[in-house]
């Protein structure tokens, strides 16, 4: 049994359920972020009701960057959901916003330690590669702290000796969302630098925070109840 797709709002918010079929029980959920808000997803809180029966999905939280599309897939186990229509309560819905940033001294290259703090954030340099025209450096962090934390590598700037600085390059850098005792990996990159700053590979650099280390606040988003009912057509289509 294949069954319609939906499109609900939930705000800033927009959901759409679809390619749902009954047979792996299961179904796409994609979110488009409307707001320049980080919005949180936590599929766990996310309730299927089959003829009055709750299930929940098991799935990892999933983050969608301001003005920003992505998509998972909804799997919950067994057979229950061979019925014309069942209702997906949409909770765990957050907005996440940005209150407040915290600094950190520039990152010499070559490193002179590898670690550092900033506020509740716990940084570990991990691996660097400097060449002629190209630095890239990778980094862990670990957020100890009680709000939302929001790691932003977009923010991260390298400054050479003689003050050229530059953004950096490494392709669309999505923000990172940790809780209290997450952690995760990101990799800063700058390519094709024109070596009238000087060669990379030999010269004292610096890796400028800027606004790279942020906390903020999440708020819950109006719950709302989408109902998935069976597509006869499609179904006879498939088979």
């Amino acid at each position: 049994m294949f069954f319609k797709s939906i499109t609900v709002e939930l705000g800033d918010v927009e959901v759409t359920i679809g390619d749902a079929v009954d047979s792996y029980t299961k179904f796409k959920m994609r979110i488009k972020n409307k707001s320049a808000d980080i919005i949180m997803v936590k599929p766990n809180n996310i309730v299927l009701v089959v003829n009055g029966v709750k299930y929940k999905a098991s799935e990892k939280n999933m983050f969608v960057g301001p003005f920003d599309e992505a998509s998972k897939l909804i799997d919950v186990k067994g057979s229950q959901f061979r019925v014309p229509s069942y209702q997906v309560k949409l909770d765990g819905f957050y907005k996440v916003t940005v209150k407040k940033f915290f600094d950190a001294p520039p990152f010499k290259l070559p490193a002179a330690q590898n670690y550092f703090e900033t506020g509740d954030f716990k940084i570990t340099h991990l691996a660097n590669d400097k060449k002629t025209d190209f630095v890239g450096v990778k980094f862990s962090v670990v957020y100890q702290g009680n709000d939302i934390a929001v790691i932003q590598p977009g923010e991260a700037a390298l400054k050479f000796p003689n003050g050229a600085e530059f953004a950096n390059m490494k392709r669309k850098p999505k923000p990172i969302i940790l809780e209290k005792g997450q952690s995760d990996a990101f990799r800063l990159e700058w390519a094709n630098i024109s070596v009238s700053n000087g060669d990379a590979q030999f010269a004292n650099l610096e890796v400028l925070w800027r606004r790279t280390f942020n906390t903020g606040t999440a708020k819950p988003l109006a719950s709302k109840t989408a109902i998935i009912d069976w597509d006869p057509g499609l179904t006879d289509g498939k088979k």
